[in-house]
């Protein structure tokens, strides 16, 4: 959707009017080699890495990867890093 900047964080967020992930495994999305029901049953491509790795990498910058979804309408993942400050 965007990217938002402040003195202290970059947020950028990404929406798409997919599948969409159903309520009851939105809990277990960003474990290692989950795939949602819906994504198996239509025989998208993946092996549930994808947000598994992209979830550890921000963390490890000291970010968070965080989501919003309703099934059969869409994802919105949102991405917050910190700013780094550096002096010249």
């Amino acid at each position: 959707i965007g990217t938002l900047v402040t003195p202290e964080e970059i947020r950028i967020s990404v929406k798409d009017t997919g599948i969409g992930i159903p309520t009851k495994e939105q809990k277990h999305i960003f474990e290692k080699s989950y795939r949602a029901s819906n994504a198996v049953k239509q025989q998208f491509l993946g092996n549930g890495i994808g947000l598994y790795a992209s979830k550890i990498i921000i963390e490890k910058h000291g970010g968070t990867l965080t989501f919003e979804s309703i099934e059969n309408q869409g994802t919105t993942m949102v991405i917050t890093l910190p700013r780094i400050r550096r002096e010249i």
